[in-house]
């Protein structure tokens, strides 16, 4: 099976031109540009156009191709993007839609392959009523405020002075690392604790790269759940996590009362 192709479009005109200029013959101009004969021999009787990368002849148009690329990328942005095979599927229902049709109903993976302004991308999960409010309008009015707020003269150069705070869930039940396992096996087993309980991680830090202790909401109705956490040998082992407060909350997640607690008790006294 032949390999990728190592010559480039330009060295493709150049070799037509040379032998349309009477300068070299195909074969001649083959080995100079390093261009496999069919190749010159194909432009010069018109069986495949000028500037053309690849050998059939594209089945929609340039302007067709461009507003599905466009209409995969606005849908991408509003959350609701394309998978490959949706995607080559509404190309196939394009071409239908213009009399045409593609050999196998759809574009094959060489058609795909041929556009380099997209790629597959895994998109990060988004409430459906976070992405509603994520409106341009006021993604814009956020940044302006923001800015605004930024450029005052107690926070412009003074990158100690800017925070920013975030949560996240840790999961008890930990991924299991790769092992070594017999060659070909199809089902490698890794024993892993089935709990559910998620704790949550407070974290903060500035622009001048430091960092508060993490404040952790641990999943409970009362402080003695707690107690099944052995807190002092966490602080006392870990240098990070010295002056690191603990509450507990029916969800796991962070509530009002606990955010507030976060506030008083770590970013203002430290």
């Amino acid at each position: 099976m032949p390999g990728p192709k190592q010559y480039t479009e330009e060295a493709i005109s150049a070799a037509v031109a040379d032998v349309r200029n009477s300068k070299l013959s195909i074969r001649k101009a083959a080995a100079k540009y390093k261009v496999p004969k069919s190749t010159i021999s194909d432009r010069l009787t018109g069986k495949v156009a000028e500037g053309s990368k690849w050998g059939s002849k594209p089945v929609l148009s340039g302007t067709d191709e461009n507003q599905m690329i466009d209409c995969a990328i606005n849908r991408s942005q509003m959350g609701i993007g394309f998978s490959k095979s949706n995607f080559l599927r509404f190309a196939g229902a394009m071409a239908e839609s213009r009399g045409l049709r593609f050999k196998h109903g759809k574009p094959s993976d060489m058609w795909w392959r041929r556009h380099d302004t997209f790629s597959l991308r895994s998109p990060e999960a988004t409430a459906s009523v976070r992405h509603d409010a994520m409106t341009r309008q006021r993604m814009a009015r956020y940044f302006h405020e923001l800015g605004n707020i930024i450029q005052s003269p107690n926070l412009k150069d003074h990158p100690s002075r800017n925070w920013n705070m975030d949560e996240t869930g840790i999961t008890m039940s930990h991924k299991p690392n790769k092992v070594l396992a017999k060659k070909g096996a199809k089902t490698v087993h890794g024993k892993v604790s089935m709990s559910r309980e998620l704790i949550t991680v407070i974290a903060c830090g500035n622009a001048n790269s430091d960092y508060l202790p993490p404040h952790f909401v641990i999943p409970g109705k009362t402080k003695r759940k707690l107690e099944g956490y052995d807190l002092e040998a966490i602080v006392e082992d870990g240098s990070s996590l010295i002056g690191s407060n603990f509450s507990v909350s029916d969800s796991g997640w962070t509530k009002d009362g606990i955010a507030r607690l976060w506030f008083t008790d770590t970013f203002l006294k430290t």
